[in-house]
C-alpha cells in the first residue's frame, strides 16, 4: 500500500504493517497520490509541482510544473502520458519531456478531476461548476455536458475506455466513446449517457470491475449495478428509497472511495465519516 500523509512522506507498507520511507519532498504538502500499475511509477501533487518517480527508484523523481497549483492527475494506459487539472484547466505531458507541457487545454468551471482515455484518445475534467469538460486529442475539439447537481470528482473507464463512468449526477452516467458505424474516435458528441439509476440520490463514488458497476451514494449507501443487464443490489449503507427527505448534496456521510478486489469478488468502501467496509460480490 502505497501512502501519502500530512507529514509529508510518502510511504510503502506491507501485508504484515512493515512500513518504508520512499520520498520525503522538500516541505511541500501532499495531496493526489496515484500509483501506475502498468509502469511501476507513482505520481503525488507536492505542494504547486507533481513528481513522477519508479517505485523502487523513487530518488530518480521527475517534476512537472502546471499554469496554476496541481488538484488532480491522471495517466494513460501507457504512461506516456501525464495529465494535469488544475484551476485554469489542464496541462497536458509527455512524461518524457517534464519540461513543458505538450498541450494546454484552457477550461473555465475548475477542473477537479481528470481522465485519459486508455489508448490517449480522449482527455476528460471534471468541474467544479459542475459540468464534465472533455477534448479529442486528434484535433482539439472540445465539447462539455452538463445537467450535474455534483461535482464529478471520480471518472471511470469501463470497457477498455469505450465507456467513461462518472460520480457528481443522480444516477451513475455513462459517456459513450464509441460513435453509431463504431468509429473508436467519434468521442460523446451527439450522444446520450447511458444511465444507471437505482435510487433517488447523488453519485458519489464509482468503481468498475468488468461489467460490474459499484456506486457509492451522497446518503452512505453502496449499490453493484450490472451494466448489461441494468440490474443492481443494494450491497451496504442505507437501502435504496422512493422519496427524498433533503437535498442529496447536503447530506455528510457519502461515499468517497469503492475499490474492487482484483479477482472482482469483494468490494470495499469508505465513507466521508471513516466508516469503511467490505463485502463479498
Amino acid at each position: 500500500m502505497i501512502t501519502a500523509g500530512g507529514d509529508g512522506l510518502i510511504r510503502s507498507t506491507d501485508p504484515s504493517g512493515q512500513s518504508d520511507t520512499l520520498l520525503k519532498p522538500d516541505n511541500s504538502w501532499l495531496d493526489v497520490l496515484l500509483y501506475h500499475e502498468a509502469t511501476d511509477q507513482i505520481a503525488v501533487i507536492s505542494g504547486k509541482h507533481v513528481l513522477l518517480f519508479p517505485s523502487t527508484k523513487p530518488d530518480q523523481y521527475v517534476r512537472y510544473r502546471s499554469l496554476r497549483t496541481p488538484n488532480s492527475i491522471a495517466m494513460c494506459a501507457a504512461g506516456d502520458f501525464l495529465a494535469i487539472g488544475h484551476s485554469a484547466g489542464v496541462s497536458l505531458f509527455r512524461t518524457n519531456e517534464p519540461e513543458e507541457p505538450w498541450q494546454e487545454f484552457p477550461c473555465g468551471g475548475g477542473p477537479v478531476s481528470v481522465a485519459l482515455s486508455p489508448a490517449g484518445g480522449f482527455l476528460f475534467a471534471g468541474l467544479s461548476e459542475p459540468a464534465l469538460a472533455g477534448w479529442r486529442l486528434a484535433d482539439g475539439q472540445g465539447f462539455r455536458m452538463g445537467g450535474y447537481p455534483g461535482k464529478p470528482k471520480q471518472l471511470v473507464w469501463h470497457d477498455q475506455g469505450r465507456v467513461l463512468l462518472t460520480s457528481g449526477g443522480p444516477a451513475l452516467l455513462a459517456w459513450p466513446m464509441v460513435g453509431p458505424n463504431g468509429n473508436m474516435s467519434a468521442g460523446p458528441m451527439g450522444q446520450a449517457a447511458g444511465v444507471y439509476r437505482p435510487r433517488l440520490g447523488l453519485v458519489t463514488a464509482v468503481a468498475c470491475h468488468g461489467q460490474r458497476a459499484a456506486v457509492g451514494w451522497s446518503d452512505g449507501g453502496v449499490d453493484v449495478i450490472d451494466l448489461e443487464t441494468g440490474q443492481s443490489r443494494h450491497l451496504a449503507g442505507p437501502k435504496p428509497r422512493d422519496t427524498l427527505d433533503q437535498d442529496p448534496r447536503a447530506l455528510t456521510a457519502g461515499i468517497i472511495s469503492l475499490s474492487f478486489r482484483a479477482d472482482g469478488r469483494q468490494l470495499a468502501w469508505l465513507g466521508e465519516t471513516g466508516k469503511y467496509g467490505t463485502a463479498g460480490i
